[in-house]
């Protein structure tokens, strides 16, 4: 079996469409049915949800053709290369490939600490050392876009409060933010 990634139809592009937004280039180009949709709303707040190993191949296998995100389906993206949690995630978030910002994995081997450290966790795979809060983003700085203080409330409002998507929105939380529910209306 051969594997293609897609370099006009990625994730990367996705990331472009939003750092060129606020007016950043990393790049790597953007999509343009995505910069169309921001350029026409013009949102004061762009809030993505990145769904881990959410491909095509899942929707289709487990939701019918009614279903939410079947139905609401604009187009198919690929990810980067290598396909890990961590390579996409922080390549969306720096708007790099993984090449480039240096996350290939959950996990790396860090000579200088002769340890395999698991980067979102900042602690090591096989002993029972902790590294410091940030220590990979300092090892491995990627440049992120994001309100980090909005991202906290966000994530606790979230989780802490066991809301939805849904009850975020009507919460009034996030004045003059296009939701998802809005972008399909257009």
């Amino acid at each position: 079996m051969k594997l293609h990634w897609d370099y006009e139809e990625n994730l990367l592009k996705i990331s472009g469409s939003l750092y060129r937004y606020y007016g950043i280039d990393r790049g790597h180009g953007s999509d343009p049915e995505l910069n169309r949709y921001l350029e026409s709303r013009r949102p004061r707040c762009v809030i993505a949800l990145l769904i881990d190993a959410m491909g095509i191949s899942i929707l289709e296998k487990h939701l019918d053709h009614g279903s939410f995100f079947r139905s609401h389906l604009l187009k198919q993206v690929s990810t980067v290369y290598p396909p890990t949690t961590t390579a996409a995630t922080t390549s969306f978030l720096s708007g790099h490939s993984p090449a480039e910002n240096g996350w290939l994995g959950w996990n790396q081997y860090f000579k200088e600490q002769d340890d395999n450290i698991i980067l979102f966790l900042n602690r090591s795979q096989y002993r029972q050392k902790k590294y410091p809060p940030g220590w990979s983003t300092e090892a491995l700085p990627a440049e992120k876009i994001y309100d980090s203080e909005l991202f906290d409330v966000l994530r606790e409002y979230a989780f802490q409060q066991n809301k939805t998507v849904k009850m975020i929105e009507d919460s009034g939380i996030i004045p003059g933010a296009d939701f998802y529910s809005e972008i399909l209306k257009s």
